[in-house]
């Protein structure tokens, strides 16, 4: 067994770089959609899953610009609200794309996502929240179609309490 030992009374410095977190980029990624501008992240992980969210923003139309470890997304130019399959199916976390789009356009298709190796993880809370904030959606042959009537909201849930 190794040990490390440590003979106090010496100060530390020093500086080191984290590498950004994928489950931090993926959800800032999809939130560039809502605001139609032009957004600028830094510290990205060089990771797949963020390769193919570049991609999925790209088909919809999104300009992407990559240098190193910083991605600028213009989100003014995108034209499309149906997700490109063959992207959506790669990765799991592609549903978090649903509630910017629907925030900014209203509508949004895309196919059941994919890509989990680590087994099955349901969608149905995310699903749950869209349709409790007012999203429509119907689910039919492998492809959710969702919309909303005016915008999204926060809708308080009903409390019940029952007094015995």
């Amino acid at each position: 067994m190794e040990k490390y030992i440590i003979h106090g009374g010496h100060k530390l410095s020093g500086e080191i770089s984290i590498q950004g977190a994928k489950n931090s980029v993926l959800p800032i990624l999809a939130a560039t959609v809502i605001s139609g501008k032009t957004s600028t992240i830094f510290n990205i992980p060089k990771l797949r899953d963020v390769d193919m969210m570049v991609q999925i923003l790209s088909s919809l139309g999104a300009k992407i610009t990559i240098d190193e470890d910083t991605i600028t997304v213009d989100s003014s130019t995108i034209n499309k609200v149906a997700l490109p399959e063959e992207f959506v199916r790669e990765m799991r976390s592609s549903i978090i794309i649903m509630g910017a789009m629907l925030a900014r356009f209203g509508e949004v298709k895309i196919a059941f996502p994919g890509g989990c190796e680590i087994g099955p993880r349901p969608i149905d809370l995310h699903l749950k929240a869209l349709r409790q904030m007012g999203a429509v959606i119907d689910e039919a042959y492998g492809f959710l179609e969702c919309r909303t009537i005016g915008l999204l909201r926060l809708v308080q849930p009903k409390i019940l309490c029952l007094l015995q």
